[in-house]
């Protein structure tokens, strides 16, 4: 890579990371604009897909931004940061200008998408783990012919939708999810309640054959006993009897 495309690619990255758009879903780089007016190029250096990069290179790139102000390391932007009630108008704006792309493969990076869908009219590339992929376009018009072509990734056919399409279907799965959540729960207060009851018919049944257990243990010394008492009974009682008798008779 020549050091004209090199300073291209800086310039692209880091003026990406400080403009509108990112300043959207980026929270990280929202909250420093706010609390302290920019970033540290240290800091920046930090950044993934700024490691790749010469510092001194960087340094000299942004020299020659229009957007930024770099001074004592420390970078700014010309224009101010969007307050948030502008953020949240721009986020309905840029939504519009998004195209969703699902079943992209998992492996696919950054380089590999921005190299396929770069000039396509896309100018924001994000990548969600689960095979997701968000495109933002300059124009509502992009969006529109790059919904019409048939294109493809890797020689993969894949699904595209605008944002709001993904949304609703995000939406419906997430309702789903919920539902299917409920359901679950209802079904596990149904068992806990099923469970409590269950739990006091098994205790029920536990005291029964506690019960029954008692009984077939105490059955041999019931049998013990129905044998010794009537022993017992006539050993004792028939004295009584006979000095009852003796007694009656003396009477």
């Amino acid at each position: 890579m020549s050091g004209g495309d090199i300073e291209k690619d800086i310039l692209g990255q880091v003026e990406f990371y400080f403009s509108d758009e990112n300043l959207i879903t980026d929270k990280f780089m929202n909250e420093n604009l706010k609390s302290k007016g920019g970033l540290s190029l240290d800091t920046l250096m930090t950044f993934k897909r700024m490691k790749r990069f010469d510092l001194k290179a960087v340094e000299d790139a942004l020299s020659h931004s229009d957007v930024l102000n770099v001074k004592d390391g420390f970078i700014s932007r010309i224009k101010p940061a969007p307050s948030t009630d502008d953020l949240e108008n721009l986020k309905k704006e840029l939504n519009s200008r998004t195209i969703v792309l699902k079943d992209i493969p998992l492996n696919a990076d950054l380089d590999q998408l921005q190299q396929a869908f770069g000039s396509t009219g896309a100018i924001q590339i994000r990548i969600k783990k689960n095979g997701v992929v968000f495109l933002v376009f300059r124009s509502v018009e992009d969006v529109e012919i790059f919904l019409k072509n048939d294109i493809k990734f890797q020689g993969q056919n894949f699904e595209k939708m605008t944002f709001e399409e993904y949304e609703k279907t995000n939406y419906k799965k997430q309702s789903n999810k919920n539902g299917r959540k409920n359901d679950s729960r209802n079904r596990r207060g149904r068992n806990n309640k099923f469970s409590r009851n269950s739990g006091g018919s098994r205790g029920d049944l536990r005291k029964d054959t506690d019960n029954a257990n008692d009984k077939s243990e105490t059955k041999p010394a019931d049998e013990k006993t129905s044998e010794k008492p009537p022993v017992v009974e006539n050993a004792e009682v028939k004295p009584s009897e006979n000095k009852n008798a003796s007694e009656a008779e003396t009477k």
